[in-house]
C-alpha cells in the first residue's frame, strides 16, 4: 500500500484573500473571480461541474464567470465563492462539485493521475484492509477548497449596501489532504508514529506544481488589485509550515527529513 495520503475535515493548509480594500469596487471583484476561475481551469486545480446554489451545471450552462456576471448585472450581486456551499462536501445539499487532477497509485501500485472531484472516495477504493483506514482520515471533500460570501450592491453599482465599511471580505483556500506534500507521516500506516515520514514525491511532483502555479497566479493578481494574500496560521497545520517556503507555497525541494521510514514499512500488514 503507497497511498499513504489522508484527507480530513482540519485543513492542511488555509490560505486567505483579503479584498476588503477593493470590496466597494464590484467590478475589480469580478476580475478577481474570472482570474481564479481561469486560472483553476487552465491548471486543472478547480473546476467547478455543478454549484446547486445558484442552479449552475458545466455540461448545460455558459462559462461559469459569464453566467455569474450575468447575475451581477441583473441583481447586482457579487458571488464570490459563496456558490460553492460552506461545506463544499459531496453529496450533501446545495454543496458544489469541482474537480481537479491529482495522482494516486492504483491498484497496482502504479502511479496515475485522474481527475478527481473527492479524495476521500479515492483513498476508500484502495483501503488495503476494509476499515483499516479510519474514516476520520477519509473526510469528503474536493482536492481544494475556496470559499467565500456575497455582496449585493446599490443600483450605482459603487458601494457594498450589505457589509458596513469596516466589515472584511475574505475569500479561503484550503487543501485538506497531505497528497500535496513530498513527505507525509502516513497517519493511517499501522506503524505510524508521527515521528519518521514516508517519500510521497512521486506524487507530489505530478500535481503540487500545478497547485503552486495556481496559487502564484491568483496571489500576484490579488496584490495587484490592492487585496492581500496570506497564510491563515489559525487553520494550518503547525508541522505543515515546514513544507512551505518563505512566500507560503509547498516547497517540493525541501531537506530530506531526519527520520525517515525503511522501505520495509511499505510491506507492513495492515488490520
Amino acid at each position: 500500500m503507497k497511498n499513504l495520503w489522508i484527507q480530513t475535515e482540519h485543513a492542511f493548509v488555509t490560505w486567505v484573500v483579503d479584498l476588503t480594500e477593493v470590496k466597494n469596487d464590484p467590478y475589480a471583484l469580478l476580475s478577481f473571480l474570472e482570474k481564479v476561475l481561469d486560472a483553476g481551469s487552465r491548471h486543472e486545480i478547480f473546476t467547478v461541474l455543478k454549484a446547486p446554489e445558484i442552479n449552475f451545471e458545466r455540461d448545460r450552462d455558459t462559462e461559469l464567470y459569464d453566467f455569474l456576471n450575468d447575475i451581477f448585472q441583473a441583481r447586482k450581486v457579487v458571488d464570490l465563492f459563496a456558490f460553492t456551499g460552506a461545506a463544499m462536501a459531496p453529496g450533501t445539499p446545495l454543496s458544489s462539485t469541482v474537480q481537479a487532477k491529482v495522482a494516486w497509485f492504483d491498484a497496482n501500485s502504479k502511479c496515475t493521475e485522474n481527475l478527481c472531484s473527492d479524495l476521500a472516495t479515492v483513498l476508500q477504493s484502495l483501503e488495503p484492509v476494509e476499515g483499516s483506514i479510519p474514516s476520520g482520515f477519509m473526510k469528503h471533500l474536493p482536492p481544494i477548497r475556496i470559499t467565500g460570501l456575497r455582496l449585493t450592491y446599490y443600483d450605482d453599482a459603487s458601494e457594498s449596501s450589505n457589509y458596513s465599511t469596516d466589515h472584511a471580505v475574505m475569500i479561503y483556500f484550503a487543501i485538506h489532504s497531505d497528497i500535496w506534500f513530498p513527505w507525509i507521516y502516513g497517519s493511517a500506516h499501522p506503524l505510524c508514529d508521527h515521528k519518521h515520514m514516508f517519500d510521497n514525491r512521486e506524487l507530489a511532483l505530478k500535481h503540487t506544481p500545478r497547485l503552486n502555479d495556481f496559487l502564484q497566479e491568483v496571489s500576484t493578481f490579488v496584490t495587484q488589485i490592492g487585496g492581500t494574500w496570506n497564510i491563515n496560521i489559525l487553520e494550518t497545520g503547525k508541522d505543515v509550515i515546514n513544507w512551505l517556503d518563505s512566500k507560503g507555497f509547498i516547497d517540493l525541494t525541501p531537506q530530506m527529513p531526519e527520520l525517515v521510514m525503511p522501505e520495509s514499512a511499505y510491506e507492513a500488514e495492515w488490520f
